[in-house]
């Protein structure tokens, strides 16, 4: 939870911690787990697929895709920072090309 010392936000957002579907190490197929460890690489895979979606994007682009595309995008908090990520929004996001100064 934040604010940071410097006034930022944070966290950036957040990703599902419980009941997520996990592969099983032991056993065939597929079930659930929970724990916060599981977010970490479910916002890592957002941004990869974003990043596989729009190669161009900078990293102010992928910031603003994933955060504008949120659960609470327009009133950000310091519990839940942007909010619940949506992979299919944030990577479905068309950002206006940053044009490079002259």
């Amino acid at each position: 939870v934040g604010p940071t010392a410097d006034g930022r936000l944070k966290p950036d957002v957040v990703a599902m911690g419980v009941n997520v579907v996990v592969a099983r190490q032991f056993e065939h197929g597929y079930g659930v787990a929970s724990g916060t460890s599981f977010s970490c690489p479910l916002t890592s895979g957002v941004v990869a697929l974003v990043l596989q979606a729009h190669p161009e994007y900078t990293v102010d682009q992928v910031l603003e895709a994933v955060r504008g595309t949120a659960s609470q995008s327009g009133a950000p908090d310091r519990l839940l920072g942007w909010g619940l990520l949506d992979a299919v929004a944030a990577v479905d996001a068309v950002l206006t090309p940053l044009v490079a100064p002259r």
